[in-house]
């Protein structure tokens, strides 16, 4: 018998629903760094469609996506902000061109993804920041703080939580290692040049900030900072030097609004020694945790426990670093699951809720990020900051 009116209603709201949950969410990149080396294959592997690519050059955006397999691909930003086969823009641009491709992202309606540093100032995240609060509350503006979503930093921030290393005494970040920018041979570019956003600190640093006030559940108090360039010149590519204003390296001090002191040491030049340390130590007036980011690998002495000295509980170490082997295909899972409601694994709901870095986030960083400069120029004085 033919359907009623109601019923034919039905099972087309029906129909639409799952299209709509079925869906998937298209990726526009701008970047061809870590945009087409990670966020490309990353992405893909957890089920986002990489739609379109740009590059300042429209032959090697062609031609990177050719090579890819991308549909569209753009030497105009705003060509592909506006592009209809785009859901979500990944702005992985140099720091100093970031602010303008997020700006033109969010004004088309854009869902963005922004790398981190956020921008070159506090000033300047705080406009991208507005300007994502101007939009529809629907749309997401996230910062790639992708170490939010790694599932051995989560089971710490859990450990943390529940009191199972007793009250955190104090937190310690050291990477020692052989930057891209500023190993032998080299030539000088953006990450050498802090007026460009440049420094290990932007580079490494931002994301021990945002691990510590996600772990901790507080914001940076005061800040004090010593930095060094390690390389005073760098050759351009026609062999030009250029005088390197950006840090190669640092030793920050940060005191938490409650008091927790965190270090930071960062080297960025390491002859000889390759990628050679990159961890954090959390000590509680209880237990240790210890997270190794190469390897993506947590040790925990848990409160209570008799290990005579063995770690009470390890997880990993996974088959690569925290960022692109891991932290990035749970970013991606967890942008597929806020759009959509769905994913290639189960995934609890609060991953969404407390496991992305937002734009407030990217501005809270970035104002550390400032503070630590400006510490370092007044010789180490002590920087309070305001909220």
């Amino acid at each position: 018998q033919p359907l009623s009116a109601w019923m034919r209603w039905l099972l087309l709201a029906l129909v639409g629903i799952s299209c709509a949950f079925s869906m998937p969410v298209r990726v526009g990149i701008i970047g061809t760094g870590w945009g087409v080396n990670v966020q490309v294959p990353q992405f893909r592997s957890v089920g986002l469609e990489i739609t379109a690519i740009h590059s300042r050059s429209l032959a090697r955006a062609q031609a990177i996506a050719k090579e890819h397999g991308i549909p569209h691909a753009f030497d105009s930003v705003d060509e592909l902000v506006s592009c209809d086969a785009v859901d979500l823009v990944c702005v992985s641009t140099p720091t100093h061109e970031r602010k303008n491709a997020v700006l033109k992202a969010i004004a088309a309606g854009r869902h963005v993804l922004a790398e981190k540093p956020m921008a070159v100032s506090f000033e300047d995240a705080m406009e991208m920041l507005e300007a994502a609060r101007a939009a529809p509350p629907d749309r997401l503006h996230l910062l790639d703080f992708e170490l939010r979503c790694v599932p051995a930093l989560r089971q710490a921030q859990s450990f943390i939580d529940n009191g199972d290393i007793g009250q955190v005494q104090f937190v310690s970040f050291s990477c020692l290692a052989n930057f891209g920018f500023l190993k032998d041979g080299a030539t000088f570019g953006h990450w050498n040049s802090r007026e460009c956003g440049g420094g290990v600190f932007s580079a490494v640093g931002t994301h021990y900030v945002d691990c510590c006030r996600y772990l901790l559940s507080q914001e940076v108090g005061k800040v004090s900072a010593v930095e060094l360039p390690l390389n005073l010149a760098m050759p351009d590519a026609d062999g030009k030097p250029n005088a390197v204003t950006a840090d190669g390296y640092v030793s920050a001090q940060l005191l938490m609004t409650d008091g927790t002191p965190v270090h930071i040491s960062i080297s960025g030049r390491a002859p000889g020694a390759g990628m050679y340390e990159n961890r954090m130590v959390l000590v509680g007036s209880g237990g240790t945790l210890m997270f190794d980011f190469f390897h993506t690998e947590l040790k925990a002495w848990l409160a209570g426990a008799d290990s005579n000295g063995e770690p009470t509980m390890t997880m990993g170490p996974e088959e690569g670093d925290a960022w692109s082997k891991v932290g990035t295909p749970q970013l991606g899972r967890a942008i597929l699951l806020a759009l959509t409601g769905e994913s290639d694994q189960q995934e609890p709901a609060p991953l969404v809720k407390e496991s992305l870095g937002m734009f407030h986030d990217g501005a809270q960083v970035q104002k550390v990020t400032d503070a630590v400069h400006k510490s370092a120029a007044e010789h180490g004085a002590w920087q309070v900051l305001e909220y």
